[in-house]
Parts: C-alpha cells; sequence; structure tokens
C-alpha cells in the first residue's frame, strides 16, 4: 500500500494500492492505478506539501482520511478526528 501524508502534521490523506503509480509534481499530484482504472490530479497537494510512503504493511483497515498519522512507521489516532457521520446534518456546533 502507498500512503500520502501531510508534510507539516503527518495525517494521513490517501491511500493508493501498491500498483498505482503517483508522481508528486511542484503544483499537484497525479495518480495512475490501472488496476483501479483510475487517473486522478489532486490538486489541493504538491511535493513541498506531502510526503509519499511506499511499502505499507500495517495500515488501518479500514483506511479513514484523516483519522491518523503516520511517520513513516508509527501510526497514531488523530485526537481532532470527528466521523462525519456522526455530524447534525447542519453540520458541527459549536
Amino acid at each position: 500500500m502507498k500512503i500520502l501524508t501531510e508534510n507539516n502534521t503527518n495525517l494521513t490523506i490517501y491511500a493508493f494500492s501498491d500498483t498505482a503509480e503517483i508522481s508528486l509534481n511542484a503544483d499537484h499530484v497525479f495518480v495512475t492505478d490501472e488496476t483501479e482504472e483510475v487517473d486522478e490530479i489532486i490538486h489541493d497537494y504538491d511535493a513541498s506539501t506531502v510526503t509519499l510512503h511506499t511499502n505499507v504493511t500495517n495500515a488501518p483497515d479500514p483506511f479513514i482520511p484523516f483519522a491518523h498519522t503516520f511517520d513513516g512507521s508509527t501510526w497514531l489516532a488523530n485526537p481532532d478526528y470527528v466521523d462525519p457521520e456522526t455530524l447534525p446534518p447542519d453540520g458541527p456546533t459549536e
């Protein structure tokens, strides 16, 4: 598995199969995965804002974006993560 994390927080943002080809570019991330028939351009991140971890074998199952941090070896629960399924229909209340 390949995991993409934010550089400044180590938050896990994407998980990809080992067969995915991921290019970290100056202004975007490009993903091609022929086994999943996916070509995706991620404009929110680029080579300076994310780290690509490869050969990850210990990812949580199911993988949930932003629910964990990952530093390349250790997974930790994100204490600020809120499951969107638990939010009221109008969004969070303060």
